[in-house]
């Protein structure tokens, strides 16, 4: 039996026509598809045509397709993905990412012949309607990765270790590691991935940052929470329950890189659409931004003028952010 060196694992809800994409970019024009790769989909009881869409994938791939009697929430759906996959590595595939042309064979590349705790790839946003120009992208010939350390990946990568899509985690490493490791750990935050990401950077200490695009994200499809609940709390709290020993600095490079790269974004993009307001869930942001971050430095530089300005001021100190995140990105998140 051939040993799986990468599992991919879907969870999905109502997203047929999101997920036909997904799959349509994953199988390819290929008839044979990698003999070492595994396909599984978690669907959390939709009622639209989904199985329809596996249906038509399955009659050629490889495809284990498990439905769901009844819908047991995002959470736990995310969490059991890591429980069904059975290879050595785990890529959880949101259902609607698009992979470009030749990631999967790069990825899978580096699941064979290397040893690493977790691969982050770089990704660019596309819009809706854009899914047909996105699935003609094809990876650079030489992709740009550079090997981290466990403490410099999570410097560089952050916040974005959220991303799930964007991640590729050892899962031998952290059941090897962490024999009594519980992938539902951290349930009902939103960010039950982050259990196995953090026990992989702790697992192994070698890591790569692919900086070329990879697989293109859906943008404005984020939602169903507290925006400032999750990312002011949640995630700070899961980062020193992981790290306050081994990585002391954790929480503050997590709490400086979420007031800086994640929510200026975030607060000029719901102040001036509708739209994006509507998909977080009603919160306060104002009041729980300051009751989370009032006392860093960074908030009072970058985050309290893009809250409490002038439309012109919001600009100004949202140029000035940008700015500030393109230096330090030359430095490779330093100033974090």
């Amino acid at each position: 039996m051939t040993e799986i060196s990468l599992s991919i694992v879907i969870p999905t809800y109502n997203r047929a026509s999101k997920l036909n994409y997904l799959l349509s970019s994953l199988f390819g024009k290929s008839c044979n598809f990698h003999t070492d790769v595994e396909v599984v989909i978690l669907d959390n009881a939709s009622a639209d045509n989904t199985e329809d869409v596996v249906s038509n994938f399955s009659k050629s791939y490889p495809i284990k397709y498990l439905k769901r009697e009844k819908n047991i929430g995002m959470d736990a759906n995310i969490a059991s993905c890591f429980d069904a996959a059975n290879g050595k590595y785990l890529w959880v595939l949101g259902d609607d990412e698009i992979l470009y042309r030749g990631t999967l064979d790069y990825v899978l590349n580096l699941c064979r012949v290397e040893n690493f705790g977790i691969l982050y790839m770089e990704n660019r946003g596309f819009q809706d309607g854009e899914e047909g120009k996105v699935e003609l992208i094809s990876v650079p010939g030489t992709p740009d990765v550079i090997t981290l350390s466990s403490e410099k990946m999570f410097r560089e990568v952050n916040v974005f270790l959220t991303f799930i899509s964007a991640n590729i985690v050892n899962k031998s490493a952290v059941i090897n590691s962490f024999p009594e490791f519980n992938s539902r750990s951290d349930t009902n935050t939103f960010l039950p991935q982050m259990a196995w990401m953090y026990s992989a950077l702790k697992s192994v200490d070698q890591h790569f940052f692919v900086r070329s695009p990879m697989l293109g994200a859906l943008t404005g499809n984020t939602g169903g929470y507290k925006l400032i609940e999750v990312f002011g709390i949640n995630l700070i709290n899961i980062t020193k329950k992981y790290f306050d020993k081994s990585l002391p600095a954790a929480a503050n490079i997590m709490s400086n890189a979420v007031i800086t790269r994640l929510l200026p974004g975030e607060i000029i993009r719901q102040n001036g659409e509708s739209s994006a307001k509507s998909k977080f869930e009603h919160e306060d942001v104002k009041k729980a931004i300051y009751s989370c971050f009032e006392n860093k430095i960074y908030f009072k530089i970058f985050l309290k003028p893009i809250l409490s300005g002038s439309v012109f001021k919001r600009k100004i100190s949202f140029f000035f952010v940008r700015v500030f995140n393109r230096v330090n990105k030359k430095i490779r998140y330093a100033m974090l």
